[in-house]
């Protein structure tokens, strides 16, 4: 089938035509983009984390005269995990009417297999089944709900742009990170000490999103994996064509067309599952192409992520969220399968899965990995993984 859209060949199409105000720009084009998306003959409502995010969709809605609010939350007990403070602040600020859902650990654990129906896949996000069990408590006060995502794709939210920006400076100091000292005190750091050893720079970003490289992998005998992934590389040539020597721009590109496409196949599996429609703002093509076409100077004003997001849009928000570290949708898994007996009998059984078939693991390796996680070696939580078992 012929391709009939190209996010690279519109960003070159317009690039003369970019607006000298880019902060001004954006706040104008995203606040009709959710005045569109407000459009129903049904109550909408609005995914509200206290994030920059959905922070700047809510406070949209509000001043555009949208009535009553209805915003909803997940609550964890874990402080770590809660933004539900944060999204107090946004609901007070907008006289929004915020609801609130707490998860008990059991509902989560009896949801597993039906979430793997929904999505038709093994679960690729840790937050598919609390995106369910919120769209579930929210169809009863609203069917159409907007999301924030799309933004840190668009903008640059995530933290691993900045190490593209950092790169030059990383690459000259990777030994600090390739330290096993240093990997110990943060999984953050083991994370990037195994990427900067990855060269040249494309390497990085074809591996972008992901815990596990090939060789770590290979500590537990999987062997090396020779298939080729011919759209990413694709993907990929289009960026380095679209932003030469911009590494940073070249990921954004990258997981536009990767990474965000699972969030949003994830977003409407889940929230179709409870019969709820979720619309995305940040993704109106006037945006999405827009953003695209703007100078990278546009985008990079600071180190703060999501820069002009926060010049433009950033004055609705408390200052709590603007100064609030970025989260996105996390889920203590690591905490679930450490205190609930049947996921904790789960990992155990791993290395005698039948989903590992004839491959010759080093079963022991694995076993010994699995008692260090549980007795709290944070740095192997990306290896554990309960869905095989179900």
């Amino acid at each position: 089938m012929p391709r009939w859209w190209s996010l690279a060949d519109r960003a070159r199409q317009i690039r003369q035509e970019a607006p000298r105000d880019p902060d001004s720009w954006l706040q104008k084009t995203f606040d009709d983009a959710v005045r569109l998306r407000r459009i129903s003959d049904v109550p909408v409502g609005v995914f509200l984390s206290g994030g920059l995010d959905s922070g700047s969709v809510a406070a949209s809605m509000a001043l555009q005269g949208a009535g009553t609010v209805s915003g909803f939350t997940i609550r964890f007990e874990e402080s770590e995990y809660d933004e539900g403070p944060l999204a107090q602040e946004v609901a007070a600020r907008y006289h929004l009417k915020l609801h609130e859902l707490k998860v008990p650990l059991n509902q989560v654990i009896g949801r597993l297999e039906n979430a793997v129906r929904f999505l038709g896949e093994p679960m690729a996000h840790a937050s598919d089944i609390h995106l369910w069990m919120i769209s579930e408590y929210a169809k009863h006060k609203a069917t159409v709900l907007l999301s924030g995502e799309g933004a840190d794709e668009t903008m640059a939210g995530y933290g691993w742009y900045k190490s593209y920006r950092l790169l030059p400076f990383l690459k000259k100091v990777q030994f600090i990170f390739q330290n096993k000292m240093i990997q110990n005190l943060h999984p953050r750091f083991e994370k990037l000490g195994k990427f900067l050893s990855l060269d040249p720079v494309l390497q990085m970003i074809l591996r972008n999103i992901s815990e596990n490289l090939p060789q770590d992998l290979r500590r537990f005998g999987l062997p090396a994996l020779k298939t080729r992934f011919e759209y990413r590389e694709n993907i990929l040539r289009e960026a380095q064509e679209l932003y030469p020597q911009e590494p940073v721009r070249q990921a954004m590109y990258y997981d536009q067309h990767t990474y965000l496409c699972s969030i949003l196949d994830r977003n409407d599996k889940m929230s179709m599952a409870a019969s709820i429609e979720c619309r995305t703002p940040f993704l109106d093509y006037r945006l999405v192409e827009g953003l695209a076409a703007l100078p990278s100077k546009a985008l990079f004003k600071s180190w703060e992520n999501k820069s002009l997001l926060r010049r433009s849009l950033g004055k609705r928000l408390p200052s709590a969220v603007l100064k609030g570290r970025k989260r996105g949708f996390d889920v203590p898994w690591a905490f679930y399968m450490r205190q609930d007996e049947g996921l904790k009998q789960r990992v155990r059984e791993l290395p005698q899965h039948v989903v590992w078939g004839s491959l010759e693991l080093d079963r022991k390796k694995m076993e010994q990995a699995i008692t260090e996680f549980f007795s709290g070696n944070n740095n192997l939580n990306h290896y554990i993984s309960i869905y095989p078992a179900l």
